[in-house]
């Protein structure tokens, strides 16, 4: 196999998306209940525990690495030069 043919083996490249955790309901949450004037049943939802982004880098086979931004962390330049760094020595 030639050089040209293995090019896209090499490959990095990196994707951010959106993750949720979701709280656990408890068997009460969960329960089923009547409101007073009501013959209507409702579900209690759990509420979504937060929301966070996801730094995601893989290569043609598999993920190289994660970073996670918490929910509310500034992310400016400094961010992610720390998060190539941690690329970097995954390499």
């Amino acid at each position: 196999m030639g050089q040209d043919e293995r090019f896209g083996e090499n490959i990095i490249t990196g994707d951010k998306t959106l993750c949720f955790a979701y709280d656990l309901a408890t068997k009460q949450q969960s329960a089923e209940w009547v409101g007073q004037n009501s013959n209507t049943k409702e579900t209690a939802i759990s509420k979504i525990a937060s929301e966070d982004d996801v730094n995601c880098f893989f290569d043609a086979e598999d993920v190289i690495h994660r970073e996670f931004v918490r929910e509310g962390q500034k992310v400016y330049a400094e961010f992610y030069v720390g998060v190539l760094d941690q690329l970097l020595k995954r390499i």
